[in-house]
């Protein structure tokens, strides 16, 4: 088994392996089809044929609905980290928000592969960088090639953000709680519905009331390790305004995002 999962170090900076985390790993939730592109893309050169394939057309397959995206929009609201930077390190050091957009398209082969990402420091006032996978002759020391990796790191530490701080904490921790104490309140122990969930249930309240003393809080562990935690407050309150309940019901929600005939995405086939 150690051996099964050192082996990813031999081809972690695929195509492959990028897109197969994303889709299997701790995040797989917030990939969606479009049949447009968004409007922060309007800036994006052409992309070169190579990419997608001779003859194969950008603006067809968005038609033809075999683009997708993982966009993380919702950081725009965050302002860089790093206010316990001092007491950690003893600099001042700012620790960098910047928005990160995936396109991912859905080839003729069944096969799903990053096209295009987008990238963009806000809070720097820099205007947004596109970059497009290497050819594949290019060299694993090439510019092409080492720029579409570093891009690929830091699309990765942007959905990384979402995930931490409103994948995991808001809907799996916070949301979850509200259901809990309900449970506790309105439904006797003998009730069925209550011994249904209460194995679900039963820890989430004690652990949320640690979480905020010592990860979500102002000078807590998310704040010094992450460049958002300091604003996790600030971000849970845009998703919030956004969140619906039909978003925790997975048939809705896959309908929703279009993902019926993505392939090999087994995070909509066993949940």
């Amino acid at each position: 088994m150690v051996d099964d999962v050192l082996s990813v170090m031999k081809y972690w900076k695929t195509d492959e392996e990028f897109t197969r985390q994303e889709l299997a790993g701790i995040n797989p939730a917030r990939i969606y089809k479009i049949t447009s592109l968004p409007d922060t893309w309007t800036d994006m050169p052409k992309m070169p044929e190579y990419v997608m394939g001779e003859g194969v057309s950008l603006q067809e397959e968005l038609e033809a609905g075999r683009i997708y995206i993982i966009d993380t929009n919702l950081l725009e609201v965050v302002g860089d980290g790093g206010i316990l930077m001092p007491i950690l390190t003893g600099f001042s050091l700012p620790m960098i928000v910047s928005l990160g957009d995936c396109v991912y398209y859905h080839d003729r082969n069944d096969k799903l592969r990053p096209v295009a990402i987008r990238l963009e420091y806000k809070n720097g006032g820099e205007a947004p960088t596109f970059w497009f996978p290497p050819k594949p002759s290019d060299a694993e020391t090439s510019h092409e090639y080492l720029s579409w990796l570093q891009a690929k790191l830091y699309f990765r530490s942007s959905n990384m953000q979402i995930h931490a701080i409103l994948t995991h904490f808001v809907r799996a921790h916070a949301v979850v709680e509200v259901f809990a104490i309900a449970m506790f309140r309105c439904l006797p122990k003998q009730h069925p519905l209550h011994k249904l969930l209460q194995p679900h249930l039963m820890g989430i309240i004690p652990i949320n009331v640690q979480g905020r003393e010592f990860l979500t809080k102002a000078t807590g562990v998310m704040a010094a390790l992450m460049a958002s935690g300091d604003k996790l407050w600030s971000l849970a309150d845009v998703f919030m305004k956004q969140f619906r309940y039909e978003h925790l019901l997975h048939p809705e929600d896959i309908k929703r995002r279009g993902v019926e005939d993505l392939p090999d995405y087994h995070y909509r086939d066993d949940a």
